[in-house]
């Protein structure tokens, strides 16, 4: 059930709870001068109770509305401001400040919101006359949207990003910085992660045919991968975190796999979620055993923020291409 349902279901419940004690005290009333008797007591009580109910009822209603509304105010402001309002201010360790990312002095969201403020010419194009998406453009409040190459719009931000998310969106940034493929102002190329705000996404999930094949929508991964070449917007890749259950006093090999597999994968079984998924493991055993499920495979990444232990950055075929083009560019 949507909020919105709900917040409907309520204000019905609300007012019929608000209507009952004319009707109940009515029937009561009737019934109780028939027999002789006094209504009085029957009609208070109903009364009594039904506005008890409906109070409550139309309570629970605005307080549905008020959290919406804070909720979307807060978001937009954060956005607004570049991101920064995701992180705690000066850098601080524990949620992917400046200090968690070694050789690198760049608050990794202050990072992202200097990319996005270079613009290419592009950058502005928005919604196109027939209500699709311009692909490879950044729009909306404080520049919330980005649009891939193939015309799928992604909003940034998570405020509600948990602890593993963060740490691993920390780690992917550290590690394009530490091997000089992050998003550099000056020259205006590189990469960098965004947290990706699934719960306001524009576009639900979903298959598009792509030069490369059917390419998930991605909007609802945890985070994008965004790519600049030479001053322009390249390409935009999906990513999602997947972790054990912290809870689990055994690791479930098996399922751990079916885990990673189904989030990239079509339904019945898969989630359509995510072209790549990076597996966030807790020691190197865990780690070691998980990479080995997946040799080969470049649409998983497995790491341990710990111990630094990485099988590598990804590599989109699109991005590929983009950096080819960049380097051997046509006569």
């Amino acid at each position: 059930m949507t909020w919105r349902v709900a917040f409907r279901t309520a204000i019905t419940v609300g007012w019929l709870l608000l209507l009952l004690p004319l009707q109940t005290g009515a029937r009561c009333g009737g019934v109780s001068y028939e027999a002789g008797g006094d209504s009085g007591g029957c009609e208070t009580a109903a009364v009594v109770a039904a506005a008890i109910v409906g109070a409550v009822a139309a309570a629970v209603a605005a307080g549905v509305v008020v959290y919406r509304f804070v909720a979307a105010a807060k978001a937009i402001t954060d956005l607004s401001v570049g991101l920064a309002t995701h992180l705690p201010s000066g850098g601080s360790a524990g949620r992917g400040g400046a200090r968690d990312l070694p050789g690198h002095a760049v608050d990794p969201s202050e990072l992202g919101w200097r990319m996005l403020s270079i613009g290419d010419g592009r950058s502005i194009a928005g919604r196109a006359d027939d209500d699709t998406w311009n692909p490879l453009t950044v729009t909306g409040v404080g520049n919330s949207v980005i649009v891939d190459q193939n015309s799928i719009p992604h909003v940034l931000g998570n405020p509600n990003a948990n602890a593993m998310e963060l740490a691993t969106w920390t780690f992917l940034n550290a590690g394009l910085a530490a091997r000089g493929e992050a998003f550099d102002p000056r020259t205006r190329n590189g990469s960098y992660y965004f947290l990706q705000n699934d719960g306001a996404a524009l576009t639900g999930k979903g298959w598009v045919r792509t030069v490369d094949g059917p390419q998930v929508h991605g909007t609802t991964s945890d985070f994008i991968k965004v790519t600049f070449v030479a001053g322009r917007l390249a390409c935009v890749d999906s990513v999602e975190a997947s972790e054990s259950d912290p809870k689990s006093r055994q690791l479930n090999f098996d399922e751990i796999a079916n885990t990673i597999i189904n989030k990239m994968g079509p339904k019945p079984r898969g989630k359509m979620q995510t072209q790549f998924v990076v597996y966030y493991a807790r020691t190197d055993h865990e780690a070691a055993t998980v990479a080995n499920r997946f040799r080969g495979n470049r649409n998983v990444r497995v790491i341990n923020v710990a111990t630094n232990f990485d099988t590598g950055e990804f590599l989109s075929p699109a991005h590929a291409r983009a950096l080819a083009a960049h380097q051997h560019p046509r006569p």
